[in-house]
């Protein structure tokens, strides 16, 4: 408490290894630094494997507040949940059938390349989030169900799904 942040500086750049010419022009821009607001990730070779996000605020009258918190278990969460998300894509794209998933508020979720290629929906129609509404009517536009007329079709669709979720459609093509 009380030591000038200038000196802080400089000893953690000494620490970090850089080389003393260089250190005066590095604590200038750090202290310059000072002045933004500013959320940084530190790197965990700094702080023993850590990792570290820092986040600065700037006080009214030139002060400011460094906090500091330990985000290394958010991280480790993270690329665990970044690896199952490629591990269930690469299983559902390896499926010979079309799957697509559809949320509580019949929105699409998910869907694999088979689901589209098999019903020769265009190429960029699937979105995360789209009403699977969406997805019906323009099956029903495309013939799908039918020789009748594509609204109604997609309208007794969408009504089915919306009355029992676990339908199961199959293809006669």
């Amino acid at each position: 408490i009380g030591q000038p942040m200038t000196e802080i500086v400089v000893h953690l750049r000494r620490r970090q290894g850089l080389p003393p010419d260089q250190v005066a022009a590095a604590v200038a821009t750090r202290i310059g630094d000072f002045t933004r607001d500013h959320v940084v990730i530190l790197p965990a070779r700094n702080f023993g494997g850590r990792i570290i996000e820092r986040r600065r605020r700037g006080l009214p009258g030139g002060g400011l507040v460094l906090t500091y918190t330990d985000i290394t278990e958010t991280k480790r969460r993270e690329r665990e949940i970044a690896e199952k998300s490629e591990l269930l894509r690469a299983t559902l794209e390896n499926m010979d059938q079309g799957i697509m998933v559809i949320d509580a508020e019949r929105k699409v979720r998910m869907w694999n390349s088979r689901m589209v290629e098999q019903h020769d929906l265009p190429k960029d129609f699937m979105k995360v989030g789209m009403p699977a509404a969406d997805v019906i009517h323009q099956l029903a536009r495309q013939g799908e169900y039918g020789d009748r007329d594509p609204e109604q079709a997609g309208r007794d669709r969408v009504d089915s799904l919306r009355r029992d979720s676990s339908l199961v459609f199959q293809r006669r093509h």
